[in-house]
């Protein structure tokens, strides 16, 4: 399917059918009568839902917008600029003021350097064949309905990483399948994690019909549905336990049945951050993509691979 711009040339602005000035709230309510009136659970139409999609997506938040309005005086008017071309720059992190504007890094840096030689950490060895794989562990291809569920919601999610965090930032390094000790008696089975210089980040995944939700905390809310989420927080704990000089970061990817990246919308209830240990509010997989990139990119170390934190995380793995 086309992005909206490349349907009909119109900017995020004229599609959610607001001026470009308009205010934050007047833009959240537009976008809310946009989702009313097109989406297909409503009788709208599927391509006109879409655009809608992309276009809060490209401006909905803060940082987006002020993104895209930058790049729309750098090319001329806001009035003028496709929201293809907002689209597809939307995938790389935004800019904000409260956080510096990740830069990619030229090469990827290994610590220590892989001409000391292999690294032992306990039983693993990481030599440069390891270090340089990008992904690591396998997700589970076998159980009943929801088990198969899980696993189609986890490979999606390496994917993911793979495809639109890795090129940006190669020195992240994915893994799958871990177990780790919380407690003296107890395991903490985190499916997927990435790893980036000093930073990690512990994703869940989760499914929903495509509609657009309020984030509260512990669920996702639309008119008609309420969608649990996964408690990240043993997982984010034990793995600060065993790698406690890293700062970890709990993201949730929520996709859609229909597997458009642009969907569900997901709305933050600001509030919702008082009580959660998420890093970012659960968003689509565009939206979960560009939040997993800032957060490493903004780290200190985005060009490096830790040679020893990555050796202690693949002797967790099942």
């Amino acid at each position: 399917m086309a992005d909206a711009g490349e349907h009909d040339g119109r900017t995020p602005y004229q599609v959610l059918g607001v001026p470009s000035d308009a205010t934050e709230s007047e833009l959240r309510s537009a976008w809310r009568r946009a989702v009313r009136r097109t989406h297909p659970d409503y009788g709208g139409d599927v391509d006109e839902f879409h655009q809608v999609t992309v276009a809060w997506d490209a401006i909905g938040s803060p940082e987006a917008r002020a993104d895209y309005d930058r790049r729309a005086r750098r090319n001329g008017s806001s009035d003028t600029v496709n929201i293809a071309a907002s689209s597809a720059a939307h995938s790389t992190p935004a800019s904000s003021s409260a956080r510096s504007t990740p830069r990619r890094p030229a090469t990827v840096r290994y610590a220590p350097p892989l001409s000391v030689g292999p690294l032992t950490i306990g039983e693993i060895i990481v030599d440069a064949e390891i270090a340089h794989r990008q992904v690591h562990g396998t997700a589970p291809t076998s159980g009943l309905f929801q088990g198969r569920r899980a696993a189609r919601l986890q490979r999606a999610t390496v994917e993911l990483l793979r495809a639109q965090v890795a090129p940006a930032l190669p020195a992240t390094r994915i893994l799958q399948g871990l177990r780790i000790r919380h407690g003296a008696f107890s395991t903490v089975r985190i499916d997927t994690l990435a790893l980036c210089g000093d930073r990690i980040a512990v994703i869940a995944d989760v499914e929903a019909p495509a509609d657009a939700y309020r984030w509260t905390g512990p669920e996702l809310r639309s008119a008609r549905r309420r969608i649990a989420l996964p408690d990240l927080g043993e997982r984010i704990s034990a793995v600060q336990r065993l790698l406690p000089d890293v700062h970890v970061g709990g993201f949730v990817v929520v996709s859609s049945r229909d597997g458009n990246p642009h969907a569900p919308l997901v709305e933050p209830d600001l509030s919702a951050f008082q009580n959660t240990v998420l890093t970012e509010a659960p968003g689509n997989p565009v939206a979960s993509a560009r939040a997993v990139k800032l957060f490493f990119g903004t780290g200190s170390a985005s060009d490096t691979v830790d040679r020893q934190r990555l050796g202690l995380l693949l002797g967790t793995l099942d």
